[in-house]
């Protein structure tokens, strides 16, 4: 590591970074191969490996700690679930569903709170796209999602079956709106 203070990690083996956040006093990094996520905290002699937070129930082909975000006592980390799902039209497919897995600080140790999946703001879709992306902002938390539109085209006037949004959380992951193509204010 070459982070000024940061001293090294505990056990020498192939890192796979592929995200991290920091507050300032917090800071988080997402390693997708150990399905974990590195949770440094700055002391007055620089940054402190603090904990690590695991995948909380690994099942086959999952990919915890893809995406990651901290701030204060929160922290989401994003990743991939694979299901069976039956289609209304069809046989069952295995697809892959994004999801968020939402921590808090509780007496100096990071706990599960609440795990976030698109079909809490809406149908299912075969959305690996949602949690790729995550951020805060104040109260807020930004959540990169999917939303289906029959009416939505692509320059071609082809229909667009599904697109990308943004769900907004409160701090206590409660959803607020969805941010989708026409609706840039959402209501927060």
């Amino acid at each position: 590591w070459a982070w000024k203070g940061i001293r090294p990690l505990p056990a020498p083996r192939a890192y796979v970074l592929t995200d991290m956040s920091s507050d300032g006093t917090w800071a988080a990094v997402a390693d997708i191969v150990a399905n974990a996520v590195l949770i440094f905290k700055k002391g007055p002699s620089g940054w402190v490996l603090h904990s690590q937070v695991q995948v909380p129930a690994k099942l086959p082909l999952d990919q915890f700690a893809r995406s990651v975000c901290i701030s204060g006592s929160v922290l989401m980390v994003g990743g991939v679930v694979e299901q069976l799902v039956r289609p209304p039209d069809g046989d069952p497919i295995t697809a892959a569903s994004g999801r968020v897995w939402c921590y808090t600080l509780q007496s100096n140790a990071w706990k599960l709170a609440k795990t976030l999946s698109h079909a809490e703001g809406g149908t299912f879709v075969n959305g690996q796209a949602y949690g790729a992306l995550l951020a805060d902002q104040g109260n807020h938390l930004f959540v990169q999602s999917i939303h289906n539109d029959p009416t939505m085209t692509d320059p071609y006037g082809n229909p667009l079956r599904e697109h990308f949004a943004i769900d907004v959380y409160d701090r206590g992951f409660h959803l607020l709106t969805r941010l989708v193509p026409g609706n840039q204010q959402g209501g927060c």
